[in-house]
């Protein structure tokens, strides 16, 4: 035994550089081939002759398994970390191209595991096979009447905030499921097969904007999400007391514990922000003034600093604002739809991801989807087309960042927008009218403060910074509205078209 255990000990040394883990937070663990370790012969590199290495197994190969969080996180590793990979397994010449699939392919669902091979110094060849945890939690049970159901097991450090959450959504919303929690911590869900509007619309973009099935099944989801949204704002709509400190509510606690300290842009820039093709310091950053469009704008730390003020638990904003049961990020990532019709006809749907479910300000619940699905294409511009050509230029001039831009809206954004202003928000502005004799407009600084957080701290943009600066010029325009008017006149600075009649 102590021999085999130096032979795994000089093995992980070999083919294992331990110190580029650090920088592959997608790595959970790393298996060794077992033939290296049980065979006769220790391993001594030697430089491989001729073309030897396509003809057979040389006993110097070396295979493994590398295992990561979830699915996404083997496209992560295999193309954004590739580099980092392959210092991880001393691979110096990788034999696969660039990339090999992506999660907008029609094989995306089928897809569980990636082999990466390629050649070490000495030409040996190492093989892993990637694999998630999603492959492994898979789960059959049977029902009382021995009918096999298949079990989806997600692990979550906020498992027992998910299982409130989806308690409660259950009670206003009909497209949710109720966990169970395993002794392991693990909540087991009902397997749903499906795939999320995000991926339909990624697939969309990337394939060529041709596919009307996709349109379809993406207009349609936005139409449930609209009218269960709606539906659940109603049943559960409440004033709210704004007493004392304000309650403490999840979706508050996210988006405020984000500026303390400049916590999530410490997480994302420190110390620096990608601007003008260099390295700014942040904080020199964060104090330079904004012209988008020759519209002035203040500095991102008078907004952040304005924005914290606003989202505090006691801020007016937060406590005046209606309090309805909300998901807290019901975007497209969060909403599925079955690969096959359900069994009652028609398209099955899903909400999903309840961590943060629970009674919030409906402004601060409507922000994320808003942000998300309408400036998708923004939001994920790194992940859809990072090569496309964004008329987009900066300058710095007096201390002021000087962004210029051509807005780019599809009629498909458009259209997103239109469905959720017509059948979310104006009749929802029109419940409370009526409910408490009070305009929700009085709440629209809470909303467009939201998104501008959405939009500059939601996505990290250091490796593209024409993504950073469409997506924080987009943030700062929303910024700062206080009624419908002003916010639609800046949604139209961003190249949107919005009729009178969907003012709420």
């Amino acid at each position: 035994m102590e021999s085999v255990q130096k032979r795994i000990e000089g093995l992980r040394e070999a083919f294992v550089k331990e110190e580029a883990l650090s920088g592959l937070p997608e790595v959970v663990a790393i298996f060794l081939g077992g033939s290296r370790v049980y065979g006769e012969e220790s391993y001594v590199p030697q430089e491989r002759q001729g073309s030897s290495q396509t003809q057979g197994v040389d006993p110097r190969d070396w295979d493994g398994v590398i295992i990561v969080n979830t699915k996404h996180d083997i496209f992560t590793l295999v193309n954004e970390h590739r580099q980092g990979f392959m210092d991880l397994l001393r691979i110096e010449e990788a034999e696969c191209s660039a990339a090999e699939f992506s999660p907008c392919s029609h094989l995306w669902p089928e897809l569980d595991a990636v082999r990466f091979v390629g050649f070490g110094k000495s030409r040996d060849r190492r093989s892993v096979i990637i694999l998630s945890w999603e492959y492994f939690v898979q789960v059959v049970v049977y029902d009382a009447y021995g009918t096999p159901i298949d079990i989806f097991c997600k692990q979550s450090p906020y498992a027992e905030e998910e299982l409130e959450g989806a308690i409660l959504a259950s009670v206003f919303y009909p497209r949710v499921q109720i966990p169970r929690i395993s002794t392991s911590g693990r909540l087991l869900y009902p397997l749903f097969r499906g795939i999320t509007e995000s991926e339909i619309r990624l697939r969309y973009v990337q394939e060529g904007r041709n596919d009307w099935n996709d349109v379809e099944t993406l207009l349609y989801m936005e139409m449930v999400k609209a009218e269960d949204t709606l539906r659940a704002y109603k049943k559960s709509l409440a004033p709210n007391s704004g007493i004392g400190e304000g309650p403490d509510y999840k979706l508050q606690r996210l988006f405020h514990q984000r500026l303390i300290d400049d916590t999530r842009l410490r997480d994302f820039y420190d110390p620096t922000v990608p601007l003008m093709s260099k390295l700014t310091p942040r904080d020199e950053f964060l104090g330079m003034g904004w012209i988008i469009n020759e519209i002035q704008y203040p500095s991102l730390r008078e907004l952040y600093d304005e924005t914290a003020s606003i989202v505090e638990s006691h801020s007016s904003q937060m406590s005046s604002c209606p309090i309805v049961c909300g998901l807290g990020n019901a975007h497209g990532g969060n909403v599925m739809t079955a690969f096959g019709p359900s069994r009652y006809g028609g398209r099955g749907i899903l909400f999903i991801d309840y961590d943060v479910a629970d009674l919030h300000p409906v402004m601060l619940d409507l922000a994320k989807p808003l942000y998300t699905d309408v400036f998708f294409e923004s939001l994920y511009r790194e992940v859809i087309s990072p090569d496309d050509e964004l008329d987009i230029n900066c300058r710095i001039a007096d201390n002021t960042i000087v962004v210029e831009f051509t807005p780019k809206v599809d009629w498909l954004s458009q259209t997103i927008l239109d469905v959720k202003m017509r059948y979310l928000l104006r009749p929802l502005s029109e419940e409370v009218q009526n409910k408490f004799e009070r305009s929700l407009e009085e709440n629209v600084l809470l909303l467009s403060s939201a998104m501008f957080l959405c939009a500059t701290l939601t996505r990290k943009f250091a490796k593209d910074e024409k993504a950073f600066l469409l997506n924080f010029a987009t943030g700062i325009t929303l910024a700062g509205a206080e009624n419908w008017k002003d916010l639609y006149a800046r949604f139209a600075r961003l190249g949107f078209r919005l009729s009178a009649d969907l003012i709420p």
